[in-house]
Parts: C-alpha cells; structure tokens; sequence
C-alpha cells in the first residue's frame, strides 16, 4: 500500500514549480499522502516526512500562512484515530517510541543488527540496486540487474529539462539510502520506492522511439506469462510443503469439523509460527460466523487460556468427545518432545489427517 500512496505524492512532487506559489489543493494533498503512510508502513513514513520537506525546501515553494496551516490539518487528521487509540491504550505506541528513540543503539541491534562501516554501505547500495531492478523487471532478477535502470534514471534527470523532477527523485532515493545507513533497516521498506523509479526510468523510455517503448512491453508482457506459470508451480509446491499459505491453513479446519461430525469437539494446537496460529484461529471464527459451531476450546494446550482470541464468544458449555490436534512440522524436535508428553500423551489417536507435508490434523480422544 505503500507504493501506492507514493505513487500520487511523487507525481505531486514533481508538478510543484521551484520558486512559485502552489495552490491549496495541491498542498493539502501532498499532506494526506505523506500523512497516511503511517497506517502502513510507519518505518518508511518517518524516514519520507523529512525527505518530503526537504523537497519542499529544495524547490523553495512558496507557501501562503493558510496553505500551511490547513496542509498541517490535513497531515494530522489521518492521524486522529491513532490518537484515540493511544488515548484510550496510555499512549502504549508513543511509550515504545519513546523507549526505542532513547535507547536506539541496543534497540536497533534487537530488531535487526546492523553491520558498520563498508559492509553497511555495501549492504544497503545492494538492496537500493535490486529494489530498482524489481521496479523495472516483471520477474525476480540479480540485485545487479538493478545498475541499467540506475543509469536510465540517471540519464533522464541529467537532461537539463527534467531538474524539476531531479529535485524530487534524487532527494527520496538518495535520502532512503543515507537514512537506513543509520536506522534499521528491511528490504521490504523500500517497496514505496518502487513508483519512484518507474516515474524516473519510464519517464526516459517514454520519450524514446515508439520502438523502444513496444519492444520493451511486448518482452515483459511474455516474462511476465512465464513467470505466472513457474509461480503456480511454487505456490503448489509451497501448499504441500509448508504451512504459509493460506489453503493447507483452510483444509485444515475445514477437515476438523469434518472428523468432528457435528459433535462437539475442542481444538489444540502444536504451531511452530505465530502467524500460523493466528490465521487458523481467524479461519475458525469466519467458520463460526458462517453458523458452524464454535470449540469448545482453542488453545495450545489444554485449560490454557492465555492466548486464546474468543474469550467473548459463547463458546458452548459442552463436554468435548472428541479434540482435534493440529501439529504443524516442528522446527525444534525437544521443544515437540516436551509438548507431545504433555498434552499428547493424555489422548487415544482416533484417526489421522495429513493436510501436507507440514501440518497433519489428528481426532482424537481422551484416555
């Protein structure tokens, strides 16, 4: 969602004239856009508010004491119930800021330990160049593939026509780089950079031969269909291996009423990933809400309520016959063990179903 967002702002950006008055429209805008990028992506929103402004700077907009005013409006009311959130909460999210801003050097080495020196250079210059490749190319590439589109970037913005955008481009790009030297950084933070280097190298290939701009679509058009199979085959090869997609989560528990056969039934789970648990617990409360009836319990053992997400369901007062265990493949195998001899250990297995090579749903009865 990120990307999309900075799709609008980059294209504002870049019709804002250097040294001229911008209309008001254009102002509350650009705030919108940058404001909302922190209901999706806030470790990229606080690093693109200072490069926005530094835009701003750079091309010496003037601004009226109205436009600012009502641009400040528009950047905070996104940002209103966030506020009621943290009024609500005790400000949690502000407090963890907070903690994180005041002890960011053991904070940033917890969250992603970054290297120093070169090797961080090195390390952030190859994830700018791949990203710049995954802008241009329909299919997964080389990080280095992402040096043509550098140069085609760098071939537009040097035209002395285009300064209005290089003003704009080279501050976001350059800005991200400098910035993640510092701040903890993930590939996937640089995903709202993508519309900034297709504006910059599209904006180039555009004003090439009608050629060019053919050759280069009907290339991609044929990558991007081949691509599209290979991937089918991955995502089967995924669906029977691993539990990360979404069907072996949705068999799973659709085979769980289907063992319980309308008699009650509890569900207790053994899942190595967090996410796993979460979206098979979702899956469970859209079956409720379909009219199914709900378990009598979900948790990861029996009696333990900590994590269970349907504590203000009427979850039926009924004495389960059957429980139905969820294993998903385990990564430690002592960590199973211990779990096995805790909770296994107290059933009969009735009947087993494996979902894939990864998760296997068990029926199962009290001993």
């Amino acid at each position: 969602m990120t990307s999309l967002l900075m799709v609008p702002l980059v294209i504002l950006l870049i019709q804002l004239q250097p040294k001229k008055k911008t209309t008001t429209q254009m102002v509350v805008l650009i705030a919108l856009c940058t404001s909302l990028l922190f209901h999706f992506q806030v470790a990229f929103a606080i690093v693109c508010v200072p490069l926005v402004l530094i835009v701003l700077a750079l091309k010496r907009v003037k601004f009226s004491f109205s436009q600012i005013s009502l641009g400040l409006i528009a950047f905070f009311s996104t940002l209103v119930p966030s506020f009621l959130f943290e009024l609500k909460n005790n400000f949690l999210q502000t407090k963890a800021v907070v903690a994180f801003i005041q002890n960011f050097g053991s904070a940033a080495a917890t969250i992603e330990p970054n290297a120093t020196g070169v090797a961080r250079v090195i390390e952030i210059g190859k994830d700018m160049i791949a990203n710049a490749g995954a802008s241009f190319f329909p299919v997964h590439t080389p990080w280095w593939l992402g040096i043509p589109v550098i140069y085609l970037v760098y071939r537009h913005l040097s035209q002395r026509e285009n300064r209005s955008e290089m003003l704009v481009v080279v501050p976001l790009l350059l800005g991200s780089f400098l910035f993640y030297l510092v701040l903890p950084a993930k590939t996937y933070y640089l995903v709202a950079l993508l519309p900034v280097w297709i504006i910059a190298a599209g904006s180039y290939i555009s004003k090439r031969s009608v050629v060019v701009p053919l050759v280069l679509t009907s290339a991609f058009l044929v990558l991007a269909c081949v691509h599209t199979l290979r991937e089918r085959a991955t995502y089967e090869n995924l669906a029977h291996t691993t539990t990360q997609l979404y069907a072996p989560k949705y068999t799973a528990v659709q085979t769980a009423y289907e063992l319980a056969a309308a008699t009650p039934f509890c569900f207790v789970s053994f899942l190595c990933h967090r996410c796993t648990i979460t979206h098979i617990n979702f899956l469970y409360l859209n079956e409720i809400r379909k009219g199914k009836p709900a378990p009598t319990e979900f948790s990861y053992a029996p009696g333990e309520e900590l994590y269970n997400p349907y504590k203000q369901l009427a979850i039926q007062d009924t004495k389960p016959e059957y429980t139905m265990l969820i294993v998903e493949d385990y990564i430690y195998p002592d960590v199973f063990e211990q779990w096995w001899q805790r909770v296994g250990s107290a059933y009969t297995i009735v009947e087993e179903k494996p979902i894939s090579e990864a998760l296997v749903v068990y029926k199962a009865s009290r001993k």
